[in-house]
């Protein structure tokens, strides 16, 4: 095993003993019956019997609507665009006023969605409001999306929401080339 932060971690192409790996992968002397339920040892990383520790402070920042936000980001990428537009409305419904930054987030997701179920008009209004948004509290990752969903709907650059879009996406990079520039 290596030596450094990452000691014992399997960095250096060995997985160690005990490894969560399935039967047959890895470094799993005798594998076999070894179900994701056993245990064989203490180090399978399956959290503790107990609930007795406190979480740490960090972990405030992910409530069950953030971590929400991120279900339906993992829905929409794995190609499951019903479900990720119930769970991105869902989570915008109950994103409290403090979130404005990730609203930009959720709204770009659900322009996505809209763009994966053929809707460039409701994409482009999504869009359009994660913009105006982020005219208000500026996030990259936002941007981001908006910037993803633009690229998506290149079959749809004749219509007129789109090219409003572009528009709006023009302002916007003028304005950012003239703050850096």
């Amino acid at each position: 095993m290596s030596e450094g932060p990452f000691r014992g971690c399997g960095d250096d192409g060995e997985e160690p003993q005990g490894s969560s790996l399935p039967p047959g992968h890895g470094n799993d002397p005798g594998g076999a019956g070894r179900g994701p339920g056993d245990r064989h040892d203490g180090r399978r990383g399956d959290p503790p019997e107990d609930d007795s520790r406190p979480s740490p402070v960090w972990l405030d920042w992910f409530s069950p609507v953030r971590l929400a936000g991120f279900k339906g980001n993992t829905l929409l990428i794995a190609r499951q665009p019903g479900p990720a537009r119930d769970t991105l409305q869902d989570v915008l419904d109950r994103l409290p006023e403090d979130s404005a930054k990730q609203r930009s987030v959720i709204l770009g997701d659900l322009a996505a969605v809209a763009v994966s179920e053929k809707d460039p008009e409701r994409a482009c209004a999504l869009a359009e409001e994660a913009l105006d948004h982020l005219a208000r509290y500026w996030y990259a990752t936002g941007m981001d999306r908006v910037r993803a969903v633009r690229e998506s709907l290149t079959k749809w650059e004749s219509r007129p929401c789109v090219r409003q879009l572009d528009e709006r996406l023009y302002d916007w990079n003028t304005t950012v080339n003239a703050l850096t520039g």
